[in-house]
């Protein structure tokens, strides 16, 4: 998944989107702690959680309430030990700024590579500006012209939407 490449900062990204997923900000800490941990191969602890946030076991507990029934947390016991999953999050922000989950697979394919970190946010930010439909348009007209650039699709579904208004 796009939020597993080696080039995509999942905490840069958490910090710039919290506000899109509604998280308060003890969640997202809770977040960056458990991303952190997960990157370092820790275990993952209520201990170890309380003493890296410096919040109540009852904090702690509400924020991972709030965070499964979002499922932005997955936890689940894994041999001797618990996994805790935050990729809920990417996935869930990113199919709601897209509409079409779809969109992100088929600009890569086209492209024949992955997008980077900022590919992404242009894509996204292309999203709010132009019908899902352009945006495939512009897709094929930078497969057809050989510009696979997202410079260049953006250009496309930008004019494409202006003269369509």
């Amino acid at each position: 998944m796009w939020y597993h490449q080696i080039y995509f900062n999942r905490r840069d990204w958490l910090i710039d989107n919290y506000h899109r997923l509604d998280l308060t900000s003890d969640e997202l800490l809770l977040l960056l702690i458990i991303d952190g941990a997960n990157q370092q191969s820790k275990e993952i602890t209520y201990d170890y959680l309380k003493e890296a946030t410096k919040l109540t076991v009852n904090k702690i507990d509400k924020c991972i309430a709030n965070l499964t029934k979002l499922n932005y947390l997955k936890i689940k016991p894994i041999r001797k030990r618990i996994d805790f999953n935050i990729d809920g999050v990417f996935r869930k922000e990113f199919e709601q700024d897209l509409d079409k989950p779809e969109l992100l697979s088929l600009v890569e394919d086209s492209f024949g590579r992955l997008l980077s970190q900022t590919e992404l946010k242009t894509l996204t930010s292309l999203t709010d500006k132009v019908e899902y439909d352009v945006i495939v348009y512009a897709i094929r007209q930078a497969v057809i012209q050989n510009k696979l650039t997202m410079s260049y699709l953006e250009k496309v579904a930008l004019n494409e939407s202006s003269s369509n208004s």
